[in-house]
């Protein structure tokens, strides 16, 4: 995928990123993109996959709100491709599940999600936001040997969110926490 200054542009100067601001015009695989979307939340790397599969936010969004239909999720409606604060963009607990369980069916999701450290081409080494992955993060206070990914995120908007799952001797399970307080 070639990076694109007119998508890097439409990037929030708050938000969390992979890097590619220094990569314009360059060629980038779609898995190092998904990587710096899945690791580190890269919200420059949400734009440019959402621009490559879908034309654009717009229709990416439209993309996404067919597939959460289709999924049976009633409480979601998806106005942008990397989840940041907007009145027509929202979600609950039950709908984030069902998005969750497919998504851990696509080869391939789940080894993303679980991987630590990756280090794209031409990029520096990513880290992955969950806590719960990493023995060193925090000293291991959120470590969890059990844990199999998914994602973390926070706005100030909707509080600290998590969807993970666990598998331990052949039970599997899936949390998803909305909301929780900054401390």
């Amino acid at each position: 995928v070639t990076i694109k200054q007119d998508v890097i542009d439409g990037l929030d100067p708050e938000s969390t990123v992979m890097g590619l601001s220094s990569h314009v015009g360059e060629q980038v695989s779609v898995r190092d993109l998904l990587y710096g979307l899945m690791l580190p939340s890269g919200n420059d790397a949400a734009l440019v996959l959402a621009d490559y599969v879908g034309g654009g936010i717009s229709g990416f969004a439209e993309k996404m709100n067919a597939k959460a239909a289709e999924l049976g999720c009633t409480d979601t409606h998806f106005a942008n491709p990397h989840g940041l604060y907007g009145q027509n963009h929202y979600t609950t607990a039950r709908d984030m599940a069902l998005i969750a369980k497919h998504a851990m069916t696509i080869p391939g999701f789940m080894e993303i999600c679980n991987t630590v450290y990756y280090t794209p081409n031409g990029f520096n080494t990513l880290h992955n936001t969950n806590y719960m992955l990493d023995p060193d993060a925090e000293g291991g206070a959120y470590y969890y040997q059990y844990t199999k990914g998914i994602k973390t995120g926070y706005l100030d908007e909707a509080g600290k969110c998590l969807v993970t799952s666990s598998d331990k001797d052949g039970d599997k399970y899936l949390c998803v926490c909305l909301g929780a307080a900054f401390s």
